[in-house]
């Protein structure tokens, strides 16, 4: 490691004398190690590892389709606005503008990414969510809230084909 200086003297006249500190490797002594036996879990791969990769690939050069004449699915993104309220308060931090949503994989309160679905764009509605009783927040564990809701985009997610040109995107 580097040494950390604590003190210095120096003058023209007399010798330089610098007090630093800096770790040691420590001395290590082995015992009898050859011959031991060291039992080692062996790896296994799930069957369908290679496809669940592949998938994922997939998904992640996938792209995004706006849609125009249709309500929400379950597999949508959605851009929307929100406000929440607990006890007729509103909740601090519990609202954003343009907040982009992936209704299939949400990490939002349980219910909340369910009830967005079968709406239409400019549609503004209220949703009903009770926080989690291990929520974060004390103020806000196992209560019940409601959000204001408005529909402003909707996008569908496009899966590339698992073929020769995904393979070459992937490099």
């Amino acid at each position: 490691s580097a040494p950390a200086i604590e003190s210095f003297e120096f003058a023209d006249d007399k010798t330089l004398k610098v007090v630093a500190k800096f770790e040691l490797k420590p001395e290590v002594k082995l015992d009898d190690y050859k011959g031991m036996a060291v039992e080692v879990e062996e790896y296994k791969n799930e069957e369908n590892a290679i496809d669940q990769e592949l998938e994922r690939l997939a998904d992640r050069f996938s792209t995004l389709n706006e849609i125009t004449d249709r309500k929400t699915k379950s597999t949508d993104l959605v851009n929307i606005d929100f406000d929440g309220y607990v006890d007729g308060e509103e909740i601090k931090g519990g609202s954003a503008k343009n907040y982009v949503l992936d209704l299939g994989h949400s990490n939002f309160i349980a219910g909340f990414a369910e009830q967005l679905v079968d709406h239409s764009i400019g549609e503004e509605f209220k949703i009903n969510v009770t926080f989690p009783s291990e929520y974060h927040d004390e103020k806000l564990k196992g209560k019940p809230a409601e959000f204001n809701i408005k529909i402003n985009s909707i996008k569908e997610k496009v899966l590339h084909e698992i073929n020769d040109e995904l393979a070459k995107k992937v490099n």
